[in-house]
């Protein structure tokens, strides 16, 4: 998880200590790189970036799992309810 309140590097001190920074990724997760103050960029460790690279579900899926529990199993939801969400109005006029 990148912590936005750990030290920050400058694009030059990054520049000039590298093997430093990349060691010390061994004990952090991520470091800040800045531009102006500004942080630019992130060095971040192998199991960091593979946290964030980590194959996601697609929609369709965790919405099969989410149906399939027993928690869904709970709600239940008659056509009307479900149809008076709806709003029924002919919407706002407009001139084109």
């Amino acid at each position: 998880m990148i912590n936005t309140t750990e030290k920050s590097y400058s694009i030059a001190h990054t520049k000039n200590n590298l093997p430093v920074l990349v060691h010390s990724l061994e004990s952090n997760p991520s470091i800040p790189i800045t531009r102006r103050g500004k942080i630019v960029a992130y060095l971040v460790s192998t199991k960091e970036y593979e946290a964030l690279k980590g194959k996601r579900r697609k929609f369709t899926d965790s919405w099969k799992t989410l149906r399939a529990s027993d928690e869904f199993k709970k709600f239940t939801l008659s056509d009307k309810e479900v149809s008076s969400w709806r709003d029924s109005s002919t919407g706002r006029d407009s001139s084109l």
